[in-house]
């Protein structure tokens, strides 16, 4: 077998592979060999058949066969010759065939670049570590005493107030006539809560038990029903009676209807969580951060057809939403939809503009992919059984939902399954590097944190 190298064209390869017609023929003869051992000819016991009336009735049917595990063979020792790491299959040309004359076969595959070593210990990565003070358990445990509330008739006094309770009867109108969803009969609605459109709530403080009287507000122009939306509205309401909120005491049994023994204990489980959640923010924090500092180490050549690949994908993405969003647009409805003036704006670029936006993004997030696996590669790193339980623990803890159906929901669905491997191996990965980088650490509040966070969104 003879192997030459055609071209070397950035990351494209080109390559000839020529097998002469001895190594064809003793191929065949391998098959042919393989055949006669087995096969059923009248006048012949089971595998006695002479080889040359086995190559006479079976020698041009082998052929085919013959081909294609002769490229095979081929393929495998070009990879193996050049040690080459590919990005898409081979392309494979059958050039010239003739057992008598051999097989010529040309070869074309793209590599992946090579990629320089990465002195790890030069990344600096600044790690905040979340002090959880008693004020955020204070807090966590007022929520919950609220959510246990309970309520009592308010005899002390007839005006409604910011904070209590009113018990109404309603019946909204637009231009004198009533709209679906406008009527309600006793009717819970505490004062300050924001459950009805705005203005409603504030017109009813002041108001005394048993009083009618109008509420007049306009509905906002974004409102979800559209029949209604920019519409000025006119209720007619009647307090039957004012409770007060009384909070579940903040003692044992609260924790109790928590799920906890003692008040220490739920007051534990809290300081657990919130140093549980704002070291997953953190996480995510530090790989962004690792992220953005691998992207400015050394460039190397990004294959063409990975490019071309994500570029492709999401620009049928963008496609596929514009029409959706300009349409919300149109309908004037996008905000009602969670879409924002920026989210809106971007669908209204020029397409080269966008095309250009994502070439950048696409080059970025390959670039990442390939270093990544080329740390994996070089540090024979490798997903086992503990990374992929640690995963599923992890989401059943955060979902709420049974340890059990996770496992049997992966078990099923194969697609899920790979993307969770795929996600462990990411994870494995970026643990790897996190571990050889150079930390430094910088203690913040909880509120302080949380607040960092809100300034990065915005």
């Amino acid at each position: 077998m003879e192997i030459k190298e055609i071209e070397k064209l950035g990351l494209k390869r080109s390559y000839e592979i020529f097998l002469s017609s001895k190594e064809l023929e003793d191929l065949k003869a391998t098959k042919l060999n393989s055949i006669a051992k087995s096969v059923k000819m009248d006048g012949f016991r089971p595998g006695k058949a002479p080889k040359d009336i086995v190559e006479k009735e079976y020698g041009n049917k082998v052929i085919a066969e013959l081909v294609d595990e002769a490229t095979n063979k081929a393929i495998d020792q070009l990879y193996k010759d050049y040690n080459l790491s590919t990005v898409t299959s081979p392309k494979i040309n059958i050039k010239e065939f003739e057992m008598t004359a051999g097989l010529t076969i040309s070869v074309d595959v793209e590599v992946f670049p090579e990629v320089e070593e990465i002195d790890m210990a030069k990344i600096v990565i600044e790690k905040k570590v979340i002090e959880i003070s008693e004020k955020e358990v204070a807090d966590s445990l007022e929520q919950m005493s609220s959510h246990y509330k309970s309520y009592a008739d308010l005899t002390s006094r007839e005006e409604a107030q910011l904070g209590d309770v009113t018990v109404i009867n309603f019946l909204g109108k637009i231009d004198d006539v009533p709209f679906e969803g406008g009527e309600g009969k006793d009717f819970s609605l505490e004062l300050g809560s924001k459950m009805f459109i705005p203005g409603f709530e504030e017109q009813i403080i002041g108001k005394k038990v048993g009083e009618k009287f109008n509420v007049n507000v306009p509905f906002p122009a974004d409102y979800h029903a559209k029949t209604l939306a920019g519409k000025d509205s006119v209720f007619e309401v009647e307090i039957l009676k004012l409770q007060e909120v009384i909070k579940s005491p903040i003692d044992d049994e609260l924790a109790k209807k928590s799920g906890f023994d003692t008040l220490d204990a739920l007051k534990e489980d809290i300081k657990n969580k919130y140093a549980e959640h704002t070291e997953l923010l953190e996480m995510t924090n530090l790989k962004k951060s690792l992220i953005e500092q691998l992207k400015e180490t050394k460039d190397f050549e990004i294959p063409a057809s990975l490019l071309d690949y994500e570029v492709k994908s999401m620009w049928e993405s963008f496609v596929s939403k514009k029409e959706h969003m300009l349409k919300h647009e149109e309908n004037n409805d996008h905000h009602t939809h969670g879409h924002t003036d920026e989210e809106i704006a971007l669908y209204k670029k020029p397409e080269a503009e966008v095309k250009a936006e994502h070439e950048e993004i696409a080059r970025g997030r390959i670039k990442i992919g390939i270093l990544l696996n080329d740390i994996a590669k070089k540090n024979k790193l490798q997903i086992t059984d503990e990374d992929i339980n640690s995963l599923l623990v992890k989401e059943a803890r955060m979902s709420g939902r049974d340890y059990k159906s996770i496992i049997s929901y992966y078990k099923g669905n194969e697609e899920a399954l790979k993307s969770l491997q795929s996600k462990a191996m990411e994870e494995k990965i970026i643990s790897f590097i996190l571990s050889k980088v150079t930390t430094k650490e910088n203690k913040v509040t909880f509120d302080d944190y949380m607040k960092s966070l809100e300034n990065q969104a915005s």
